[in-house]
């Protein structure tokens, strides 16, 4: 009988712990199985042979014989000496070729009765359906019955026996080693044992079939994780709290794994189909206890549908049951409206505001007023059945945001006795403190008594006005009008020429409070160099919803960054006094300019010249600020009849660039480099590129821009 692959899983792992040197090279995880699958069967148990161990883990090298096949050969043989082999337990299954039992079905008798003989399980075969995470997989499918689970898996074509083995503790590795529901000839098999964790595994083996009727070796060829749904999941209403309670059987996890119920009230304006079809219910998440939760935000008359689901993770792997849905609808003490809705419709003029259609349903024989206010209602008032007329006020629903009401349209709907109310033209007052609007609607009774519906909450994201940017050498500056109540602001970047994807999340974002702080949107190390557009727009939030503001864009110029230095005859000298004064004493007056590009311009059509400038008694401020000083492209010799340029194109990035210049007719003074900027680049947009602010020339340290008298 093969050994327990747990067991001798952990007896590799403890052996390797203290195996000798090298062992671990030669004999990886990977080689593991091999060496189980090279044992040999004896009365009551295994045995492990040092040369098979050799021929078929550790590639014939018979080097390693005595250092690391003998003493895992002794280290296994005493771990698993003989022993007698102990029953397998079983659990309940109905099998016969995938024919639907009745729940009266005795279990299915053993294999041993059914007339089959399993080998033991060797490894031999490859496996269709991996255990592993990167292997191939095949799945098992699940139909759920109310007398158990239907399982159904693809037929490989090769007239195999099947045999279904499950667990609810772990992914079984062995068909011998775990709890046997089914063996069929088809590709169907029923479970009717009830769950005892969260999960349950399934996994189906196919054995080779001979011509006399044996069975041969099996392989791997489906399998599943199955995540049981919750037991005992229902609703009710409890009337005294006006609140809706959801309740289950926990369920357990395995060992090793964590078990979350996921619930969520779903919106009621919305099919719940769209949402259980994908994950997007998970949107609507709301707490539970782990057994249940209390919902009390609900109204009588109005349907409510409620979701949970079981998460289990284990192994670094997350599983999920299907989301199962149940329905309520609480009973209603007074009339009132729930189903408030409204659409925004943007203003053709930019400088007016925008209009709200409103629409609701009631009851022809009920009288219902709108609020629109800046101020949520009273929630102590909404929650009361009724309140008096007189007392809105003070619920923060004063007479003048009192609606027109006479112009209100009314329809049938499919409910004979409810109508549908259409408010249309209704403006959202402009200014920021109109961003959230509130709508409340108020069904009027006799005796000057009211009940507040349920109120709908708007908002808006404002335009970003007055944006302005501002570069600087190692960081940008973006300054703007903060929009109202924003929540925040994003920004988007564009090189030239590409599209702007609003589902791409943006490079930078910041709220009211950083900005102000900042005194902007402070972006470091700054926006690339080459230039581009930037986009921006505000964003507030209303439920969990994002609502972006319409995208403002915004030019990025270029800026282009290089350094220099001016190597003075004697610099490299090792004293550099006395390099100087022996440069003067030799008449050296060749002075090098060492350009090097930082983020140097990569187009030549933003190429512009670079002038020396010298000043007596201060440094030059522009590139008219001075006397120009004749620049050599190769350092002079004395034979040499180069003519100096007052004009040098600057290098693109990644050329450093030396010049040369000849000190020996400056007196005492300054000396600096400036981008000489075209003139066009002022006047003319197709030159802008080249005007003096996208370029940054760093300066040495003041001591070596001086010349001595």
């Amino acid at each position: 009988m093969p050994v327990n692959l747990r067991d001798f899983m952990n007896a590799m792992n403890e052996w390797i712990r203290d195996a000798p040197p090298g062992a671990r090279e030669v004999l990886p995880a990977s080689m593991w199985m091999k060496v189980r699958q090279s044992s040999t069967d004896v009365d009551g148990g295994v045995y492990f042979d040092p040369r098979t161990i050799v021929d078929a883990a550790l590639d014939g090298r018979k080097e390693l014989l005595d250092s690391v096949a003998a003493p895992l050969a002794l280290a296994l043989n005493t771990r698993f000496a003989p022993r007698e082999a102990e029953p397998r337990p079983r659990r309940g299954g109905l099998v016969m070729n995938g024919r639907s039992p009745a729940a009266s079905t005795p279990a299915a008798p053993a294999a041993e009765e059914r007339g089959y003989s399993f080998p033991a399980y060797d490894y031999s075969r490859d496996d269709l359906d991996s255990a592993e995470e990167d292997g191939p997989h095949v799945p098992v499918n699940v139909d759920r019955f109310d007398i158990g689970l239907r399982y159904s898996w693809p037929d490989p074509g090769d007239n195999e026996l099947y045999r279904v083995v499950v667990s609810d503790l772990e992914d079984p590795y062995s068909p011998d080693e775990f709890e046997e529901i089914a063996v069929t000839e088809g590709t169907e098999a029923w479970d009717s044992a009830p769950a005892t964790t969260a999960v349950r595994f399934v996994t189906v083996w196919a054995y080779e079939r001979s011509s006399g009727g044996s069975l041969g070796q099996c392989r791997r060829v489906a399998s599943r994780v199955i995540v049981h749904d919750l037991s005992d999941w229902a609703l009710e209403f409890d009337p005294e709290s006006r609140s809706v309670i959801g309740s289950w059987t926990p369920p357990k996890a395995p060992e090793g794994a964590q078990v979350t119920v996921h619930s969520a009230r779903l919106p009621v304006d919305r099919p719940p189909g769209q949402l259980l079809k994908s994950a997007a219910w998970m949107s609507y998440e709301m707490p539970n206890s782990g057994s249940g939760f209390q919902d009390a935000q609900v109204v009588g008359g109005k349907r409510y549908n409620y979701v949970v689901a079981v998460e289990v993770s284990l192994n670094g792997r997350t599983h999920a049951s299907k989301p199962v849905l149940r329905s309520i609808t609480p009973s209603i003490v007074v009339e009132r409206i729930e189903d408030l809705a409204a659409v925004e419709a943007p203003a053709p003029d930019p400088s007016r505001s925008s209009t709200l259609t409103i629409t609701w349903t009631q009851s022809p024989r009920t009288r219902v007023v709108l609020y629109r206010t800046r101020e949520p209602v009273d929630e102590q008032a909404r929650s009361r059945d009724e309140i008096l007329q007189s007392q809105l006020a003070d619920a923060r629903l004063p007479e003048e945001a009192r609606l027109n009401s006479r112009l209100v349209a009314i329809d049938g709907t499919a409910d004979p006795a409810r109508t549908l109310h259409t408010l249309a033209n209704v403006p959202w007052p402009a200014g920021s403190e109109w961003d959230t609007l509130h709508l409340t609607p108020v069904t009027l009774h006799s005796g000057d008594r009211a009940s507040i519906g349920e109120p709908l909450c708007l908002k808006r994201a404002r335009q970003v006005r007055n944006a302005t940017l501002t570069r600087r050498l190692n960081w940008d500056l973006v300054t703007f009008t903060w929009p109202g109540d924003a929540a925040a602001v994003e920004l988007r970047y564009t090189a030239a020429g590409q599209g702007l994807d609003l589902h791409q999340p943006p490079f930078a974002s910041v709220t009211k409070e950083e900005y102000r702080a900042d005194g902007g949107c402070v972006l470091e190390p700054g926006l690339p160099a080459a230039g581009g557009r930037l986009h921006i727009n505000s964003l507030a939030y209303l439920e969990g919803r994002r609502i972006p503001s319409p995208v403002v864009g915004l030019d990025v110029p270029p800026r282009w960054v290089y350094r220099y230095t001016l190597i003075w005859p004697g610099d490299a000298a090792p004293m550099r006094g006395l390099g100087h004064l022996f440069a003067s004493i030799l008449r050296q007056t060749l002075v090098e300019v060492r350009i090097t590009p930082v983020q140097g311009f990569t187009d030549p059509d933003d190429g512009v010249g670079l002038v020396l400038l010298y000043h007596p008694s201060r440094l030059p401020l522009s590139p008219d600020d001075g006397q120009a000083v004749p620049l050599y492209r190769r350092r002079p010799t004395g034979g040499d009849d180069q003519e100096g340029s007052l004009v040098v194109p600057l290098p693109p990035h990644g050329q450093e660039l030396s010049l040369w210049f000849k000190c020996s007719g400056l007196a005492g003074g300054y000396l600096r480099l400036a981008v000489n900027s075209s003139v066009s680049s002022q006047i003319d947009q197709e030159y802008s590129r080249r005007a003096l602010e996208h370029y940054a020339l760093i300066d040495p340290e003041l001591s070596l821009l001086f010349r001595q008298p």
